[in-house]
């Protein structure tokens, strides 16, 4: 167990104390920080927010018990100081009347990638032999740049064409296409729906993706927790911010239009929506398959396509080449189907390895800046562990391949 002092800053421990709302003795009930030699668990606290003495620090086990009642990630607390007030990240999420901002989960998960991506900056920056340049993609466009223009450029910097797309006919290849040639670009990509555990899962509808932009290393976040099509179409709208410089958190829904949506919001989509099923090549596909039962076109034409059978349903729709009727009727049955496969998988053997799971989390790019930061004695294993969330011993288990 690790009982050794948590190198941090006091006023760290402060202000994420005081996010909360609790008081000292509050928050040390809520930690079980108990009380000791005449002073409360409250006072302990207030000493810990209070001094420069390494002796008095809390242990790294004590930290981890305040990181779970202040609903933070542990990483954070290593920060020099708490994020400025001009860090918060722009909110374009369609929430409903009585939500009120971001929960505190999620606040979490944006402060632990903050985080994290820190991090990775610093290591980057320390580099003397290979200085990071900036990435000509990022702000390369406006909301100025006609939609072809910006979809043509996304596909070819990404490098994955129509044709390469359409030859996968299957929604999990793409996925990983995708995200292995963002990552190839030198962009950060995290697929994580959670602050550690399903326990503390955030549900898609709250958040479906969010990018922290920066011309170094750039990060895109992914809800675990959403469909994998869903994921795709995320991963490009965020890609689209990128371009554009612009930061944010979204729940953008494949499904949906882009009524009441920001002005960024609604041409991310948009490019996302053209990206994945180009409007002229569907509509061609389409008018083939249209004398099939409507239930099996629309499966065939998410084959193709390599997206869901809701998205293309909702794209026919908006071209007005499915009735309303049709439409609700195709909708209600694909989410039958997705709740069936869900409850399947609930009945399963309960997923991978917890390492085989971070492996795929933190992707390769993380891992690998991590993991080569370690090699090259720029970072110690005990920080290493901490940013990745990973003992030591579990590194060669994470470790990407030709690392």
């Amino acid at each position: 167990m690790a009982t050794g002092k948590a190198h941090i800053k006091k006023e760290m421990l402060k202000w994420a104390r005081q996010e909360t709302g609790l008081s000292p003795q509050a928050a040390a009930e809520a930690a079980g920080i108990s009380g000791v030699k005449g002073k409360t668990g409250g006072q302990r606290i207030e000493e810990w927010e209070t001094t420069d003495v390494l002796d008095v620090l809390p242990t790294k086990n004590q930290l981890a018990s305040l990181a779970k009642a202040y609903v933070q990630p542990t990483v954070l607390f290593y920060l020099p100081g708490p994020p400025a007030q001009d860090e918060v990240l722009p909110d374009f999420r369609k929430l409903n009347p009585d939500e009120q901002g971001m929960s505190p989960r999620l606040k979490s998960l944006v402060a632990k990638m903050r985080a994290r991506q820190d991090e990775v900056i610093d290591i980057l920056a320390e580099d003397e032999e290979e200085q990071p340049e900036p990435l000509p993609f990022i702000g390369r466009f406006s909301l100025k740049t006609p939609l072809r223009h910006f979809v043509t450029d996304l596909r070819s910097t990404l490098g994955v064409s129509e044709a390469d797309q359409r030859s996968l006919r299957d929604n999990d290849a793409l996925f990983r296409l995708l995200r292995t040639r963002a990552e190839d670009l030198g962009i950060y990509i995290i697929v994580q729906g959670d602050l550690g555990s399903y326990h503390s899962s955030i549900d898609p509808n709250e958040f479906r993706g969010f990018c922290l932009a920066d011309p170094i290393a750039p990060f895109i976040v992914l809800n675990s927790y959403d469909a994998k099509p869903a994921q795709s179409f995320t991963l490009i709208h965020e890609l689209a911010h990128l371009w554009m410089n612009e930061s944010g958190i979204s729940n953008a829904n494949p499904f949906n239009g882009n009524e009441g949506e920001a002005q960024v919001e609604s041409f991310c989509n948009k490019v996302a929506s053209h990206f994945l099923m180009p409007p002229a090549s569907l509509l061609a596909a389409w008018r083939v398959l249209k004398g099939m039962d409507l239930y099996r076109a629309v499966g065939e034409l998410a084959r193709d396509f390599s997206v869901s059978r809701r998205a293309v349903a909702y794209r026919l729709r908006m071209h007005d080449e499915l009735s309303f009727n049709d439409w609700k009727t195709l909708s209600d049955q694909f989410q039958r189907d997705w709740e069936t496969y869900k409850a399947k998988q609930k009945e399963g053997d309960g997923g991978p390895s917890r390492y085989t799971l971070q492996k795929y989390q933190l992707g390769k790019r993380f891992v690998g800046t991590i993991l080569g930061a370690l090699d090259a004695g720029s970072l110690g294993y005990t920080s290493a562990s901490r940013i990745l969330g990973v003992p030591s011993k579990g590194f060669s288990k994470i470790r990407p391949e030709g690392l």
